[in-house]
């Protein structure tokens, strides 16, 4: 996806989150960083981080 796409999905995703849980799965952290409240970090069904934006962030 493009960066210009990402921005419209993102601009799409943001008023329904208001409301309801969103599921989003992206490779890059930077787009879900911008758009989370809380983060699961996963790696072939398992949960390897599960925490607020910065622990994400801050994670290796």
């Amino acid at each position: 996806m493009s960066v210009a796409e990402g921005e419209r999905v993102g601009n799409l995703i943001k008023p329904v989150m208001l409301d309801l849980p969103v599921l989003l799965g992206a490779h890059g952290m930077d787009r879900v960083i911008a758009l989370a409240g809380h983060v699961s970090v996963m790696n072939e069904g398992k949960v390897l981080l599960a925490g607020d934006v910065e622990a994400a962030r801050t994670w290796n």
